[in-house]
């Protein structure tokens, strides 16, 4: 085979290699297919300003729900609960321990 040719079939198949998974997502085989991991629930341990901070942050996704927030303080669990209330209208396991959260 020649040089040129070998390269020419290397570059066509690397771009076929590429373009194939983007093609397949966007087909209509699989566009309402549900997979395994299209929802993620999400338990959050410390609902002070970091952690709410990431939760916020990973609430702006439809696919993630928040099932279970843990803290020590009854304030900020309560005040956090009410929160994600409205932000999901869901409202979500409440924990004072992490161990029982882990369960």
């Amino acid at each position: 085979m020649e040089r040129r040719k070998f390269i020419r079939n290397s570059a066509s198949s690397v771009l076929a290699g590429l373009l194939a998974p983007s093609f397949l997502q966007s087909s209509s085989l699989f566009a309402n297919r549900t997979g395994a991991n299209d929802k993620i629930n999400v338990g959050l341990i410390g609902c002070r300003s970091m952690g709410w901070a990431n939760l916020s942050d990973f609430l702006i996704h439809p696919e993630i729900d928040c099932i279970a927030l843990c803290d020590v303080d009854q304030h900020v669990l309560s005040g956090r609960a009410a929160d994600l209330v409205k932000l999901r209208n869901k409202k979500p396991e409440l924990y004072d321990d992490y161990r029982k959260m882990l369960e």
